[in-house]
């Protein structure tokens, strides 16, 4: 007999009065929610809401963006105050200490670079030249390598602490154009272009340095006394045009 409901017309066994009883305060709920769901003023204001987040995330992430770019500029900076600020002790430098500093290790295996075209010596400021170099073992025999590697033009002053120069007096970059170079054997730098003087530095001149990157095996090639001259002078001409007659009366 059904001890749920005294109308229940089931006399023996189970009945479902039990699980109609259970559901009932959800089917009693339902209407009242079909009507909300369907009511169009709720959905305005859902639609409001989600506006109103969906710009607000838009603003954190403008926000979140600026501060990123900042950070990076600052640190970009910094960094190259840091460059352009370093301070000389009076010491200078040899090809063995930037050697040193380049982490190169000799040893009988070592291999070098070769110039097959030499930079201009002196160099002017803001004026393009090109150069190109070849890998070669102590025999000077051209060496092809397995791997392409990368070879890097860098200038450092004649003073300590050893450190590659990276912007000028006005803070822009001292070397632009084509300072780096991959391959297994020949290089080739097209259009590079040295945005400072020598003579602001000690001694009037610089080394110019083609380093290996991640290859320490080979020995980078240095140019101890580099020289950047602001501009041609009338001398130069007259020196060059000189040579050149000599040149032609010894013929």
């Amino acid at each position: 007999m059904c001890k749920m409901n005294v109308y229940c017309p089931i006399k023996e066994g189970p009945c479902p009065c039990i699980v109609r009883l259970q559901i009932q305060p959800y089917l009693q709920l339902t209407p009242m929610m079909n009507d909300e769901i369907n009511n169009p003023f709720m959905f305005c204001g859902l639609i409001r809401i989600m506006t109103q987040q969906v710009e607000e995330l838009k603003k954190t992430a403008e926000l979140a963006s600026k501060v990123l770019e900042n950070i990076t500029n600052n640190k970009k900076n910094h960094s190259d105050q840091n460059d352009s600020q370093i301070v000389n002790s009076g010491e200078t430098c040899s090809c063995a200490d930037i050697l040193f500093f380049l982490q190169f290790n000799p040893t009988p295996q070592s291999l070098q670079i070769q110039f097959i075209d030499i930079p201009p010596n002196p160099a002017y400021k803001d004026r393009c030249f090109s150069l190109s170099v070849v890998i070669t073992d102590q025999e000077n025999n051209k060496i092809v390598l397995q791997e392409n590697i990368c070879l890097k033009i860098m200038l450092f002053t004649c003073q300590k602490p050893i450190n590659p120069l990276k912007v000028n007096t006005s803070g822009d970059q001292i070397l632009l154009g084509n300072t780096q170079a991959e391959g297994k054997s020949d290089f080739f730098f097209k259009k590079v272009i040295i945005k400072e003087i020598s003579s602001r530095f000690l001694n009037n001149r610089l080394f110019f340095v083609i380093a290996p990157q991640n290859a320490v095996f080979i020995k980078p090639l240095i140019i101890k006394d580099f020289i950047i001259k602001s501009r041609k002078s009338p001398q130069d001409s007259i020196n060059k045009h000189t040579k050149m007659n000599d040149g032609a009366n010894n013929d």
